[in-house]
């Protein structure tokens, strides 16, 4: 069985705040990859020629789908043309302390349904539905068999 402990680190509530910040990390996974927050690169910055870190210009997009773990890079192996990237943390900044509770309890959601799904995905015996299709001609004997 798949497993995450996630650390929710945020700003206290203080009145006359104008922003609050929430940082979310994986501390230990047990049977799925650790880096489960997906981010989005502006790849246009990489044409002016510039230094360019990874990291500016990333912006949050979700916490990963067993499909986005299969299909998008880690920080370590991302490239010039790498559109996503899947890290480890996540920091958000928001307006008000509610719109940070309602984040942090989508985050718990998503990562719930993430860790169920690659459970369920893990389970080759839980398949409900098994459909075998024929398409065009099908010999199902070789000579062989039918001369004997």
């Amino acid at each position: 069985m798949a497993g995450l402990t996630v650390k929710y680190k945020s700003t206290p509530m203080r009145r006359g705040a104008l922003a609050y910040c929430l940082r979310v990390e994986v501390e230990e996974a047990d049977g799925i990859p650790p880096e489960v927050f997906v981010f989005h690169r502006d790849t246009r910055m990489l044409a002016t020629g510039f230094p360019f870190d990874y990291k500016s210009g990333a912006e949050f997009q979700n916490v990963a789908t067993p499909v986005d773990i299969e299909e998008t890079c880690t920080e370590d192996g991302i490239t010039p043309r790498s559109r996503f990237y899947r890290a480890r943390d996540v920091e958000l900044i928001f307006r008000s302390m509610s719109d940070l509770e309602t984040a942090k309890t989508t985050i718990d959601e998503d990562l719930s349904a993430l860790v169920r799904s690659w459970d369920e995905l893990g389970d080759h015996n839980s398949f409900e539905s098994i459909e075998t299709r024929t398409y065009g001609v099908v010999e199902s004997e070789t000579e062989e068999q039918q001369q004997k």
